[in-house]
């Protein structure tokens, strides 16, 4: 974090939800202006409706203004349980499309809504462990499904009021035991290299020397398995303002 520049406040729990507010200042590093970006994770679309009504819900109080005048809505992963209620190479359970479902539900938005892709969002069908590891195969399959239906890509950036925001992959490196594979840690160097002002979103979390154990130690980011990532996040520490 970089003093008061920049803050979350906690507004309720989806996997959490968050509003941030990202402040201008006088030093030339810093764009000017005020903006607002509501984050929200682990949405699980599913078969529980009520799951659906909470985004709808959310999504209605930002286009009526209720939380302020958000500008843009982060989703950092687990969008869905999984892509289909029910999938197997000869039938695809099309009346349980979730990832369609979430797409028509963030249609609703008035603000744009930039979507990471978590573990759940991988997991085709029933038969699919979320938290095993997944071929190339598997990972590049669903990715087409994500891209074709919604024009949504693995990882991305955008920049916004002098900010970049990146968007990561944390389950790209699963078929490698890792979290990111080597092409996304080379882009990720490019993007950085611009020297703006940057928040990384992306799905598991990352081990510090402040960690609250609220999730698998497997499914932590640790410099072990990413050496190079740390290394990338010790070289631009000016330049990353939060994760």
């Amino acid at each position: 974090m970089w003093g008061n520049k920049l803050k979350f406040r906690h507004l309720a729990g989806f996997g959490f939800y968050s509003l941030i507010l990202i402040a201008g200042c006088a030093e030339k590093r810093f764009p000017a202006g005020d903006f607002f970006a509501v984050v929200v994770s682990d949405t699980h679309i599913s078969r529980d409706e009520s799951k659906d009504e909470r985004l709808r819900k959310l999504l209605r109080q930002i286009n009526t203004r209720q939380l302020g005048d958000v500008h843009l809505v982060f989703n950092t992963g687990d969008a869905v349980s999984r892509i289909f209620g029910d999938y197997t190479d000869s039938n695809r359970d099309t009346e349980d499309d979730r990832l369609q479902r979430y797409l028509d539900i963030i249609s609703g938005s008035e603000v744009p809504v930039y979507t990471a892709l978590g573990n759940h969002d991988y997991k085709i069908g029933p038969n699919v462990d979320s938290d095993g590891p997944f071929s190339k195969d598997q990972i590049e399959f669903a990715e087409s499904l994500w891209q074709t239906k919604g024009d949504i890509y693995p990882y991305f950036s955008l920049d916004y009021n002098g900010w970049k925001f990146i968007i990561l992959n944390s389950m790209r490196g699963r078929y490698r035991e890792r979290n990111f594979e080597p092409q996304q840690i080379e882009w990720l160097s490019g993007e950085l290299q611009t020297q703006m002002p940057s928040i990384l979103f992306f799905h598991h979390p990352v081990e510090t020397d402040n960690l609250k154990f609220w999730c698998s130690f497997d499914d932590l980011i640790t410099e072990e398995k990413e050496p190079e990532f740390f290394a990338l996040c010790r070289q631009y520490k000016n330049n990353i303002k939060a994760i």
